[in-house]
């Protein structure tokens, strides 16, 4: 079984939840808060962490699961390479889930594929 998700945000909508703490905390981890934040651009950052967090969360629904944005984590490896760990218990061998962004101009853009692992 495979789901798709995509999504696609202003970059510039997050310039102004920057300094919303609880907004950020409710949907970021604290590790992809300092990444984020400690960038040039920190809400293009933010916006690509938030699009890639959609993107999974509707690969994963259009398979059943719900998982809140906040157990989805966007880790960075290199230079805009990502990847995804789910902080649920029983999830991250369940499926594997593969990401690919674009940030363009004022838009940030994602989509995810998620595919459970055959027993």
């Amino acid at each position: 079984m495979v789901g798709i998700g995509c999504d696609i945000e202003k970059t510039q909508r997050f310039k102004g939840v920057i300094k919303n703490r609880e907004f950020l905390s409710n949907i970021f981890t604290d590790a992809e808060l300092q990444y984020c934040l400690k960038q040039k651009s920190p809400e293009a950052y933010l916006a690509c962490h938030f699009v890639c967090k959609e993107a999974v969360f509707k690969a994963l629904s259009s398979m059943g699961e719900r998982i809140p944005l906040k157990f989805i984590e966007i880790l960075t490896k290199g230079r805009g390479k990502r990847s995804v760990r789910i902080s649920t218990k029983g999830m991250p061998r369940a499926y594997r889930i593969f990401v690919e962004t674009v940030i363009t101009g004022d838009l940030a853009i994602a989509c995810s594929v998620a595919e459970k692992n055959r027993k």
